[in-house]
């Protein structure tokens, strides 16, 4: 699960004393210096990508210690943001979606019905970077979902059909199946 990884990704490589990320694990002696990677070139840096990952678990577990770390993140690297802010893109993508509303978005549905499918597919036509996508199937997932996020519990299919419940500052619209319905949410009308 991803706050696993995450939590893997703090112990071995989070500097406690500055804040971001090191390129090295704490144990690696034998470096005589431990650098920060901090510049989004072919790929994005694995700061930027963590500092967005931490936001999202944020939106999603509403833990404030994890917005802290990206706050610590985007602080530690801030100079270079000033400096050069073309050069971290998708860091200031992440920082951006700090600065939001996300939206939360909730599928309760089968992973391979084609009603779900539907669902997802609305999503996904829309240009949405704020967002975080959490997909319920009302099995095992669900369940460990549910037990670190008490309110996805009740999320789940409406009259047998995958259900989208589309959510803005953790205050959700009236779930529906239709995804014309779906459509109007998304954008905001």
């Amino acid at each position: 699960m991803a706050t696993r990884l995450q939590d893997t990704q703090d112990r071995l490589f989070w500097d406690r004393q500055d804040g971001a990320y090191f390129s090295t694990p704490v144990d690696a002696g034998h470096l005589l210096v431990r650098m920060k990677e901090d510049y989004d070139g072919a790929e994005p840096a694995a700061n930027s990508v963590s500092a967005i990952n931490l936001l999202r678990l944020w939106q999603l577990m509403e833990d404030d210690s994890w917005r802290a770390r990206a706050g610590a993140t985007f602080t530690a690297l801030s100079g270079r943001m000033a400096r050069s802010g073309t050069a971290v893109p998708q860091l200031v993508s992440a920082l951006d979606f700090r600065q939001s509303a996300p939206k939360q978005i909730v599928i309760a549905g089968d992973p391979d019905a084609s009603d779900t499918r539907v669902l997802l597919r609305v999503v996904h036509d829309r240009f949405l970077p704020n967002k975080v996508l959490a997909l319920l199937d009302g099995g095992e997932g669900q369940a460990e979902m549910a037990r670190l996020v008490p309110q996805l519990a009740g999320m789940t299919r409406r009259n047998g059909r995958a259900t989208i419940y589309v959510c803005e500052n953790y205050a959700c619209q009236l779930p529906t199946n239709d995804p014309v319905v779906a459509a109007r949410l998304l954008d905001g009308r």
